[in-house]
């Protein structure tokens, strides 16, 4: 029975994050389909494509903000010394970007290394000049969403989502009604993502400041700190995590890279920018598990719960997946609520079947992550990464000389990779332990 109200307890803890992770996809999505219904649609859909793969690869350390302060913030110091930080790193990042969106060398670099039309390169480089401040608003929600996790406040982050996805819905609606924005398509997704932006942040802010007590005095974690925090432990915290979404968010625009160099790469990119969105459904709220080993050590200080929590997880995401690629469900998704064109949606079936081996993948790499936070040895998801990347690029001069070619080829890479990291945790966290219950016949208790 404790165990049975313990799963209950997961549950209800994971459902608004599940609910966030959903209306993230479904926003990304949202202003996809928006997009396919204006003028110029399959170059728009390439042009954001590229931007939003380019956009995510910048901004992935930010989204380890919400592990950080999921883990670090123990008091009002440290709150305000992992804010701090997060102003700085997006300030960096927004650098960047402008480096990459308002120089010539910026254009030369995407050119070259993509080939596609220069005016798709334009609209990219256009689309990220605009998003400018977009790093910095997502930086400070990440931020400010950790705390509140690690209390147990999850509904602020489900509130958070579905306001944001309501203001980005109403903005793609007002936008696909401008002048301005039937003649130049790309400003359809600037908007939405400004207003989801915004209100995700006056959300999450509002729910610190409600639950300041809390968050400032509350300490979950057996291995809570009594010294002050030290921006050198948070780096040290941090870079590690910094450093694997670096390599996570490089992977794709890489695949982006390798396909867009192949016959009809536009159409391609078009392709993979609708199958990325829609295929990440099933499976992307499985990474949200790692944030249960911080939020419930109290409860299940071994993590066997967790850990067959996560388990069950895994096999709920890999039905989902089933029903949505490998049912007819999957036309009516492509042509009437996305409302592709026919051809372009034959295109995303193959990838998107393939999606389904993502979900037990996903469940171990998270389980595997959440160990590493709880334990603060966040030094090794570096190898996992490093694996994650050689692997990749193995796959990628492999693959197509077994017949893999554009968005397949793309898919399947990824999920090379996926499986590399996922293994290379499991080998470094759990080998030893697994080796020696092997030995003694006790591998159900590892």
């Amino acid at each position: 029975m404790a165990r049975r109200n313990l799963y209950l307890r997961f549950s209800l803890f994971l459902a608004p994050l599940i609910i966030t992770i959903f209306v993230q996809e479904v926003s990304i999505q949202w202003i996809a389909a928006g997009l396919a219904r204006l003028p110029f649609s399959v170059q728009s859909l390439a042009a954001f494509g590229l931007a939003w793969a380019i956009s995510s690869f910048l901004t992935g350390p930010l989204v380890q903000t919400k592990q950080m302060s999921l883990v670090l913030v123990e008091r009002r110091q440290s709150f305000w010394v992992v804010v701090l930080a997060t102003l700085m790193l997006s300030s960096l990042i927004m650098a960047v970007q402008a480096g990459a969106a308002l120089t010539g060398s910026g254009h030369e670099v995407l050119l070259r290394l993509h080939r596609v039309s220069p005016q798709v390169i334009e609209d990219v480089q256009r689309i990220l000049a605009l998003l400018l401040l977009y790093p910095l608003l997502k930086g400070l929600a990440h931020c400010l969403v950790g705390p509140l996790i690690r209390n147990h406040h999850t509904r602020y982050s489900s509130y958070a989502a579905v306001l944001g996805f309501a203001a980005a819905a109403l903005a793609v609606l007002l936008a696909l009604q401008m002048p301005l924005v039937q003649a130049r398509p790309i400003l359809l997704p600037v908007m939405a993502l400004y207003a989801s932006a915004v209100t995700e942040l006056l959300v999450t802010g509002i729910g610190v400041w409600r639950h300041r007590r809390d968050i400032w005095h509350t300490r979950l974690h057996a291995r809570s700190e009594t010294r002050p925090l030290t921006y050198g432990r948070l780096l040290r915290f941090f870079w590690p995590l910094g450093t694997m979404v670096l390599v996570q968010e490089f992977t794709r625009p890489l695949i982006n890279l390798v396909i867009a160099r192949q016959d009809d790469g536009e159409l391609w990119l078009a392709v993979l920018a609708v199958v990325y969105a829609l295929g990440q459904w099933p499976y992307r709220w499985l990474n949200e598990t790692r944030t249960m080993a911080s939020a419930f050590q109290h409860l299940d200080p071994q993590g066997r719960a967790i850990r067959n929590f996560n388990a069950l997880a895994g096999l709920v995401s890999l039905i989902i997946s089933m029903t949505l690629f490998w049912t007819p469900l999957r036309h009516t998704i492509l042509l009437d609520w996305i409302g592709l064109e026919p051809e372009l949606a034959s295109l995303c079936i193959a990838p998107l079947m393939i999606f389904a081996a993502y979900s037990p993948v996903v469940a171990v790499r998270s389980w595997m992550q959440g160990v590493t936070l709880v334990e603060r040895r966040t030094l090794v998801v570096t190898p996992s990464v490093m694996a994650r990347m050689a692997v990749i690029v193995v796959s990628v001069l492999l693959l197509p000389s077994f017949g893999f070619t554009g968005a397949v080829l793309g898919i399947s890479t990824l999920l090379t990779g996926f499986i590399a990291e996922a293994l290379t945790l499991v080998a470094i966290l759990r080998g030893p332990q697994l080796l020696r219950a092997v030995r003694t016949g006790r591998l159900q208790d590892a």
